[in-house]
């Protein structure tokens, strides 16, 4: 039961581990740059954790701009979290009774 818990963060994980690929290291970058990173990585995830990521992409479309994906705290690195959070959440069983 543990595997089926962590698939959905795999899943996120390599969604945006693809979409940090293509970041270059910098200061701030484009905030529409970071969310149409996010787009890519919602298309890779589950369905609750896409929903997150893509309502946060179009939150931070109406920034200007937005620190680096690789940067800790980052605005990219909190919608990762959360999407994850959330795939976890949809992904667990009620408890037994």
């Amino acid at each position: 039961m543990g595997n089926a818990l962590l698939r959905p963060l795999g899943r996120i994980a390599v969604g945006f581990g693809l979409a940090l690929a293509v970041t270059a290291c910098g200061e701030q970058d484009s905030a529409d740059k970071v969310a149409d990173q996010l787009d890519e990585a919602a298309e890779q995830s589950g369905p609750r954790a896409a929903e997150v990521i893509e309502d946060r992409a179009d939150e931070l479309r109406e920034r200007e701009t937005a620190a680096p994906p690789g940067q800790p705290g980052s605005y990219a690195q909190e919608t990762m979290r959360r999407a994850g959070a959330a795939a976890v959440a949809s992904e667990t069983p009620p408890p037994s009774q």
